[in-house]
């Protein structure tokens, strides 16, 4: 990781930058507000970026020249760093200002911001409506620099091919106030007082926790919440076991039933009038890696070991009571 991507981590450590801003609404694709607040606090970091985000910093000289062909306007003022005049923990890192001409570039003259993305979705879904949390990333960043409205420049990706659009998106106070009362109150309850969100289920809430917490000794006492919670766990395990089990009961006796004089349940016609097929039993190959065979010819080399932390319920799940029946 380079020096400047260090410093321009720990800069936006001290704030709310405005990719940071779904997720504190629970909007982000990719990060749920737990992960969000173990980052700021220091408890979870993943500073190395991933692939996308590498592509992304590369591909963006390219999209600012389709974007100031397309449009005729001059964009400046990349990865500018911006904090909000009244709120120092409102942060924003920009793509680009654009301006018409030779202006000089500075905020105070730039008609908008400029904002690069690639995109798996058709550009049809972006013109009817821009993805909640770029639009979140956007008002954000008019908040900060106090600008009217943002382009999108986005590289569209979608079933093998590639298309460019760019998609003027504006500014809405109502919508920056409310995000701004959300994001003070995860900054100034949450990360400035080091008491964490409700956690959720999501993968990033789980691959944060794992990060955050990768070993404990010792108990603590279960208080009638904690009780609550591990009894209500015990009991979804209990219900899901359970469900488990009678799906495999049901495929079990429906491949009984076909054996081998069947591989397909029919059901009535299609509306082309051939067979509706409702359930099928049929061959598939698949190619697995033989670990016994690796194993034999090459002893334990290739073998990785790692330890982790495994949530495991010691208890039988109570008996919910049965309502009471009116007399």
């Amino acid at each position: 990781m380079t020096e400047q991507r260090t410093e321009w981590l720990t800069w936006r450590r001290t704030g709310i930058g405005a990719s940071d801003v779904a997720a504190v609404l629970g909007l982000s694709p990719w990060t749920s507000p737990w992960a969000l607040w173990a980052d700021k606090v220091g408890l979870s970091t993943d500073d190395d970026p991933s692939e996308d985000m590498e592509f992304g910093t590369r591909a963006e000289p390219m999209l600012r020249d389709y974007f100031q062909d397309r449009t005729g306007l001059t964009v400046a003022g990349e990865q500018m760093r911006v904090t909000h005049p009244e709120h120092a923990w409102m942060l924003a890192t920009l793509d680009g200002l654009a301006f018409d001409g030779n202006a000089e570039p500075t905020i105070a003259n730039a008609l908008g911001g400029v904002e690069h993305k690639k995109s798996s979705d058709m550009p049809e879904a972006w013109a009817e409506r821009i993805p909640l949390h770029y639009q979140c990333q956007a008002q954000w960043q008019m908040a900060c620099t106090g600008l009217e409205r943002c382009w999108f420049s986005v590289l569209h990706t979608a079933f093998g091919r590639m298309r460019y659009r760019v998609y003027e998106f504006a500014r809405d106070d109502a919508d920056i106030a409310h995000l701004i009362d959300r994001c003070s109150t995860f900054w100034h309850d949450h990360v400035l007082t080091g008491v964490p969100p409700l956690a959720d289920g999501s993968a990033s809430t789980t691959d944060a926790i794992k990060h955050a917490y990768p070993a404990g000794i010792g108990s603590i006492e279960a208080d009638d919440d904690l009780a609550a919670m591990v009894d209500e766990l015990a009991r979804a395990k209990s219900s899901l076991k359970a469900q488990e089990t009678r799906i495999s009961s049901i495929e079990n006796e429906l491949k009984a039933r076909m054996a081998d004089e069947a591989d397909e349940i029919t059901s009535g016609l299609t509306p082309k009038g051939e067979p509706k097929v409702i359930a099928s039993w049929r061959e598939q190959e698949s190619t697995r890696l033989d670990t016994k065979a690796v194993r034999a010819a090459h002893g334990d080399k290739f073998d990785t070991h790692s330890t982790t932390r495994v949530l495991r319920i010691h208890l039988k799940p109570s008996t919910p009571t049965p309502p009471t029946k009116a007399s």
